[in-house]
């Protein structure tokens, strides 16, 4: 508890970077921002603006005897215009190895708080240290540490029904640990709902791809980490560009071609060649079973007869559908001759490349002008749809 003592204290010392203030043992803190310690009159305060780093190193401890210690202080960190300083709990499990950080404190504490720490890794040569960055704010205070075999432990054990997603899809983390504990769950980078309590199960989406970090901490003391077991998996690109009759997907593997909505047979090459007209898009799953859908595009064929369009499309002639003028330079009237007893049709106007260049709504009892705006000379298509039936004729523009 520092008491009795305004120096580092006996078989403690500091690992400093240029900071030339170090750790103070001290009442309080900055100025009367924190005015006293936890318990007695004096605590370990730490503060400086430049981002400079000191480690404050206690002594060394045997704790290969021991199966759970638990590292225990309190803590007051406040802070200035939302910045605060840094304080990372390190610990050494031997002479050769770097120190490692098992946890961090980046946010503000105005009052004095009791923080609990499990220690991994324990040995016969083991160190700690508090390790204070100066980053703005008004210090870290620390008080009343201590050291203790930790009689309590709960170890925080939770399954996963899968270990690999794609984004948006879903996967479900549970516990056997029951409602009568504390239990936080942070689900990683970018997961819709990051952060929940409780058992669950959960059900977890991510809104981007990687290896994602997922922690549970029971009672908020005891933490499980894992670091590399759920991967997320972005979908593959999906388009394809129509040069007449050939279609090219932009991916080299894992396509699927559709007419009309409907899975074209043993067509999983990146090209397909058109056969008749419809709208085609093409499905593509990359190796992580991952699948995009492409939009949807109208391929007319050239030496396909307009018959042969009517007649695949219960069309009955010719006839239903009239362009007035036709040839025409952009401007027409539509005209009916239909049986159908509806009056009013969607209808598309594609060029001879499949491109939708217009879209709208057609009345079979009023008069239906259309005006393409700066058409280019050639042969283009009228689509009309109704509930039963769907009906084309060629437009002829000539400028």
């Amino acid at each position: 508890d520092f008491e009795s003592q305004f120096s580092s204290p006996d078989y403690w010392y500091e690992e400093r970077s240029l900071d030339s203030v170090g750790w103070e043992f001290k009442t309080g803190g900055f100025a009367g921002i924190i005015d006293t310690a936890y318990e007695g009159s004096v605590n370990a305060y730490y503060k400086n603006d430049s981002g400079e780093i000191s480690r404050l190193v206690l002594p060394r401890f045997n704790l290969a005897s021991y199966s759970n210690a638990l590292l225990s202080f309190y803590l007051n960190m406040q802070a200035l215009n939302n910045d605060v300083h840094n304080l990372n709990i390190l610990y050494k499990d031997a002479d050769s190895t770097n120190w490692k950080v098992i946890r961090t404190y980046d946010t503000y504490y105005p009052e004095w708080e009791k923080q609990n720490i499990p220690l991994p890794n324990l040995t016969n040569n083991y160190q700690i240290a508090f390790e204070g960055i100066g980053l703005g704010g008004f210090g870290i205070c620390l008080d009343s540490i201590s050291l203790i075999e930790d009689m309590n432990y709960i170890e925080p054990v939770f399954d996963l029904n899968k270990d690999s997603i794609c984004l948006y899809d879903s996967i479900e983390f549970s516990t056997t640990l029951d409602g009568s504990y504390d239990l936080k769950w942070d689900f990683g980078e970018n997961a819709i709902y990051d952060t929940l309590y409780g058992p669950g199960p959960h059900w977890i989406k991510y809104s981007s791809n990687g290896i994602k970090q997922i922690k549970l901490t029971v009672n908020n003391t005891y933490t499980k980490i894992i670091t590399d077991t759920v991967k997320v998996f972005a979908f593959p690109n999906a388009s394809f560009t129509a040069n007449q009759d050939i279609l090219t997907s932009s991916s080299l593997h894992g396509n699927q071609w559709y007419l009309n909505g409907k899975v074209i047979n043993g067509e999983t090459d990146t090209i397909y060649t058109v056969t008749e007209n419809g709208n085609y898009h093409v499905e593509v799953t990359n190796s992580f079973n991952c699948v995009s859908v492409s939009e949807s595009q109208y391929i007319i064929v050239d030496n396909v007869e307009e018959i042969f369009i009517e007649e695949e499309f219960n069309n009955n002639n010719k006839e239903a559908i009239i362009v007035l003028p036709n040839p025409n330079d952009g401007g027409f009237r539509i005209q009916f001759n239909l049986d159908d007893k509806i009056s009013k049709f969607d209808y598309n106007i594609v060029d001879i490349t499949g491109k939708i260049i217009k879209t709208g709504i057609l009345n079979s009892t009023k008069r239906n002008d259309i005006k393409l705006i700066n058409p280019i000379s050639g042969i283009y298509f009228i689509h009309i749809y109704t509930s039963n039936n769907y009906y084309t004729t060629k437009i002829l523009i000539k400028k």
